[in-house]
Parts: structure tokens; sequence; C-alpha cells
């Protein structure tokens, strides 16, 4: 984290973000299926969701209407999916993805989960090719 500090801060500054932490999901990881299983399943944030990709890949799912958009993201990568917006997340089944999240308030990462079913169309993410 210390080799982000500055990058943090900035973040922190302009976004007005208060609180921030890391996030891995490796191929090794004895929680990785229960932890894709809660990324897959749809949920929205009262706050925006802030990702910065510092290593490995994934792949964000964000729904508006009947539409689902499907983003990769990879090292070097910043998102902001906007409060509110219905999404999930997918690093494969063997994920390799390290992430810092920033967020507006001091608790941190919190998901309402929409209990929607994920459309049975879209293709799942499974990493590195």
């Amino acid at each position: 984290m210390a080799a982000y500090a500055d990058d943090i801060r900035l973040l922190q500054t302009r976004g007005g973000y208060q609180s921030f932490d890391l996030i891995r999901l490796k191929p090794d990881d004895p929680e990785r299926a229960e932890s894709r299983k809660k990324f897959l399943s749809e949920h929205i944030h009262s706050d925006d969701g802030v990702r910065y990709c510092i290593e490995g890949q994934g792949q964000f799912y964000i729904r508006t209407g009947d539409y689902v958009h499907a983003l990769e993201v990879t090292v070097g990568d910043l998102i902001s999916v906007p409060a509110g917006a219905l999404h999930w997340f997918n690093g494969g089944e063997k994920p390799s993805f390290t992430a810092i999240r920033l967020f507006t308030t001091p608790d941190g990462w919190a998901a309402t989960f929409t209990g929607a079913g994920l459309p049975g169309n879209i293709p799942l993410y499974e990493g590195e090719r």
C-alpha cells in the first residue's frame, strides 16, 4: 500500500473518499469459491464503487435496463461504478486480482444484494487466456 500512498491521497482528495482497503483474490485462496459466489451476486452500493487494479485482471458487469455491459479491468485500470448501479464482479474460477478500493464512508465495503439471478446468456469471465 505504501507504493500507492500518493495515488490514494490524490483520489481521496478529489473524490472525498474517507476510507480504503485492499482486496486480493488468488487462485490458491481457500475461500475463492465463496468470494466468487458473493461477488457474482448482483448488488448495489450507496457510494461509488472505485477500484484501482494493481495486479491481475477481472471483469465488472453493469446492468442498465435490459443491457449488461462487461468491462474487463487489468493492471493500471481505475474504474468507478456509480452509486446505485446494478453490478457484479467476476475474477474467474482461478482468480488473480488485486485492487485498492475507495469508499465515501469510514465503514468501507457494504453491498445491498438484489437477489436477482444473473442473465443466463452472459458468459462468465474465466480470467487470463
